[in-house]
């Protein structure tokens, strides 16, 4: 937006509020709260306000609304936007919030009974124009360009564009007292004002120009050149006398003397902050943190002599808990024993050898994290892990977009942390120094430290009863907590990598990569960078003229993504030889050059990162390197996993549940056929083949398996018949005969998942067995393809976070009993449905049979869960 017009007057902003709230709901994605209210109008709403706020710095400012029902437009014609439809929804349900917000923020709301906005700001526009003030119209109907004058501007939100006098002459055409002459020519099908038959916008303009208005149009009839317009005009003349009388604004509304004339004095910041809040709008938070919930800072105190810091220690193990920040470079100590008193320390050693023992609960934000540093840095083993902030967080909402600290303080404690001002009497290091709390550039943090310390005594305060409420107590007790301290040692101990073996890999890649690239050359005719999709675009759907089946959303070109390239491989060997080429080229940089530059030169071993509150269904991620996506089936991937290996005198251990969502999926179904099936130890995949082709289908046993382990896992993942048929290559209307098929021979899992959906659109959310919850708002969308994708989120989840849930409380039982039988033994990964341990050759039987008994009696069945169990110098599976 360009700065307000210069004037001698007050600048006054005048929103047409229906208008901006209709835009702002079709320019924007459909968004939702966490309990599935529709936001994308409100959020847009605001975001324009709040823009014009900052920009326009108004003396007063209104947001008028309409309030429906009959107006003086109704009573001359009846038909007045009689043609309009409903209002979605979704968009009703956010105009309240849209008031909400406009009152918030310190607008002046206006709406007057039986009189339109639009009358209502031309008569607040006008008056204003009379005192002398400046006036900004936002509104993106072009109704409010006949005000347009020296002190009257309009501002399109949609274009960003401001029309002033100049700009209405030259945009639209005429000038700002010859535009309702124009719309009373053209008419407008959505208010269904009928204008002239065949005249138009453009020939309205035209027309306007040459005769200088509409009665001199209607005067001058025979003289008008144009057939159409002059057949129209001849007959439609008092439907354009009409027109100009719906179109033309009132200015002259009986309004209240105060109304539009409150002095704008600034946003309703607890107001503000509480609605936004609730709407989901967390990153507008920080800027509306109530001036009464700004309390004085905690406070601090900084240990630094010996005897004070023992003094703490002793007041932390009387009160048995204490929360803990470790500053990034675990330099210093953050800590607090209430949610009012921060203490400092620079003495991480002693600090953290005395609150070590699991007599002291300690509270945390990302405990995982603070345990390894510890443990690398000083050989320190944190016991006692009592509450964690993020793992909460992420419990109560694992969709949610961030589980920072920070974001956590604003959004529950209504807190901006991070001022980093040095305690009293402590020096501040100027950028580049370094000093004694951290390296060069980063400044004292001792204040920071502590306040952190506080704040997360005062979250856990707030999410331990949240979890109770929201039903994930026990999941986040029994798995999620105890599961951090398992995962802060295995990132600890890592694994061993042969480095050499991948460097032969790499050269042997190298060498298949050159091979691959003269083939790829060669089929093009010419040379080119394989890994432009621009070039590679060319080559195939310009030079070769390939069928493209997509194009990219941005640049509107043939797309070159994977599944365009497997489509177009079954008949061309280009294609193929290039998805080769992309498939070792990836293998060669993601894991072969990239895996021994991670390996760690004090253990000599990969030591990756698991995080446990990033992925919504529950499963556990890993990154740096991530180990989730090395292939298992192909023999680069196997190869791969070879290079993984065990200590001398000991063996890797790989025990891998064996379809274990569809075993959840016949548990969470009750389906007879399908829990006989597993029980009997049946190949589930061959029992639904003969279920689901019969005998006589003409396709082989082999094909039949392997089409219905497709459909089993369709199942689960929500797969469409379309692309089921394109997998199996046979028409959608076959594949979807085939799913039919499926749902007749196991009609309770039909019945589970529409219960899941029908769920879901009630609460907004899905459930694991364990009562992990996800929220699926967009179930309730008006977009067909958003709902339907919605659906496929609302029935994998259950499923796939219920195999999440128990391998994650495997994981936590094995270490216990590894633990409490004194064993060698160690977990170290956690990939899909795998664990895979480090085992001393002489506990192998033992842990062997160990772990298999802990992950398949992990929880009560209605099937058996199976587990395949490997042991090798390498991760073999």
């Amino acid at each position: 937006m360009q700065g307000f017009m210069t004037g001698t007057g007050r600048k006054r902003v005048l929103v047409d509020g229906n208008s901006l709230v209709y835009r702002s709901f079709f320019a924007i994605p459909r968004l939702t709260n966490r309990e599935g209210l529709p936001t994308n109008a409100a959020y847009g709403f605001t975001t324009v306000l709040r823009k014009i706020l900052t920009e326009e710095r108004p003396g007063r400012a209104a947001v008028v609304f309409d309030t429906g029902g009959v107006t003086f437009r109704h009573e001359v014609f009846r038909e007045y936007k009689a043609q309009r439809p409903a209002m979605p929804d979704d968009l009703a349900a956010q105009l309240p919030y849209a008031r909400e917000v406009a009152q918030a923020l310190g607008f002046e709301l206006i709406a007057v009974p039986g009189v339109e906005a639009d009358d209502v700001i031309g008569t607040l526009a006008r008056r204003a124009e009379k005192a002398g003030d400046d006036v900004l119209i936002v509104s993106s109907d072009k109704d409010f360009f006949q005000l347009v004058s020296d002190r009257v501007l309009v501002l399109r939100p949609g274009k960003d564009v401001r029309y002033d006098q100049g700009t209405v002459a030259s945009e639209f055409g005429v000038a700002p007292d010859k535009v309702v002459d124009v719309l009373a020519l053209a008419g407008d099908t959505v208010d269904n004002v009928p204008g002239v038959p065949g005249i138009g916008e453009k020939g309205a303009v035209a027309l306007i120009k040459e005769w200088g208005s509409l009665e001199a149009c209607l005067e001058n009839v025979g003289k008008i050149p144009n057939k159409r317009h002059r057949e129209g005009l001849g007959q439609h003349a008092d439907d354009a006398r009409l027109s100009k009388r719906l179109v033309t604004l009132n200015t002259e509304v009986p309004l209240p003397a105060d109304a539009g004339e409150h002095p704008y004095v600034g946003p309703d910041r607890a107001r503000a902050f509480q609605l936004f809040e609730k709407l989901g709008f967390t990153t507008l938070l920080k800027d509306y943190l109530p001036e009464a919930a700004v309390e004085a800072p905690p406070s601090i105190e900084r240990l630094e002599r010996p005897a004070a810091i023992s003094a703490f220690l002793a007041r932390a193990r009387t009160a048995g808990k204490v929360a803990v920040f470790l500053d990034a470079n675990a330099s210093g100590f953050g800590l607090a024993l209430s949610p009012a008193e921060g203490v400092y320390s620079a003495s991480v050693a002693e600090l953290a050898d005395g609150l070590r023992a699991p007599t002291v609960l300690k509270l945390g934000h990302d405990l995982k994290s603070v345990r390894v540093r510890l443990r690398r840095l000083l050989g320190l083993s944190l016991e006692g892990l009592g509450f964690d902030t993020m793992v909460a967080s992420y419990v109560l909402n694992p969709g949610k977009r961030s589980h920072d600290l920070e974001a956590l303080a604003l959004e529950i404690l209504q807190k901006r942390l991070g001022t980093g001002e040095p305690l009293p009497g402590e020096q501040a290091l100027l950028p580049g120094m370094t000093g004694p709390l951290g390296d060069a550039g980063d400044g004292p943090r001792s204040t920071e430290s502590a306040e952190r310390a506080t704040a997360i005594f005062r979250l856990a305060e707030k999410l331990a009863p949240r979890l109770e409420e929201e039903g994930v107590a026990a999941l986040y007790r029994d798995v999620e907590l105890p599961l951090i301290p398992v995962l802060a040692d295995m990132e600890v101990a890592g694994i061993k990598l042969d480095v050499q073996t991948l460097r032969g890999m790499s050269t042997e890649m190298a060498t298949e990569l050159d091979a691959l690239t003269k083939d790829i050359y060669a089929l093009a005719g010419t040379e080119f960078n394989i890994n432009s999709p621009k070039q590679l675009g060319e080559i195939l759907f310009e030079k070769m003229n390939l069928p493209s089946f997509k194009k990219t959303q941005k640049q509107r070109t043939a797309s070159t993504r994977v599944e365009v390239l497997e489509e177009l491989a079954v008949h061309f060997e280009l294609p193929k030889k290039v998805l080769d080429y992309r498939s070792l080229s990836k293998l060669k940089g993601t894991y072969v050059d990239a895996l021994p530059l991670l390996v760690d030169p004090r253990t000599g071993r990969v030591h990756t990162t698991f995080n446990q509150t990033v992925a919504a269904t529950g499963r556990l991620s890993s990154s740096d390197p991530n180990l989730q996506n090395i292939p298992i089936r192909t023999e680069l991937g196997r190869r791969i996993r070879k290079a993984f290996v065990a200590e001398e005198g000991a063996l890797l251990l790989s025990a891998d549940y064996s379809q274990i969502e569809l075993r959840v999926l016949a548990h969470l179904s009750g389906d007879k056929a399908l829990i006989e099936a597993f029980r009997a130890g049946e190949d589930i995949h061959r029992t639904t083949a003969a279920r689901v082709f019969g005998e006589g289908s003409g396709v082989s046993d082999a094909e039949q398996r392997r089409r219905a382990k497709i459909i089993n896992f369709s199942i689960i993942y929500g797969k469409t018949a379309f692309t089921l048929g394109k997998e199996f290559g046979v028409p959608t209307r076959q594949a979807q005969a085939f799913i039919d098929s499926y749902f007749e021979r196991y009609p309770k899992v039909r019945e589970l998942l529409d219960e899941i959906i029908k769920e879901g659109r009630r609460t907004g959310k899905v459930k694991t067995l364990f009562g992990r919850h996800r929220y699926v708002p967009e179930l309730g969308s008006r977009n067909r393809a958003t709902r339907e994708a919605a659906e496929r989120v609302a029935v994998n989840s259950p499923i796939q976070g219920t195999a999440a849930d128990l391998i994650k409380k495997a994981m936590v039982d094995l270490e216990c009993e590894l633990r409490g039988r004194q064993l060698e033994s160690r977990l170290l990964l956690q990939v899909h449905d795998e664990l895979v341990l480090e085992v001393p050759e002489r506990e192998a039987d033992d842990v062997s049979k160990l772990v298999r008994e802990v992950m398949e009696n992990v929880h009560p069945m209605e099937v058996p869960l199976k587990v395949d169990v490997a042991m090798g110098k390498s991760w073999i599976h």
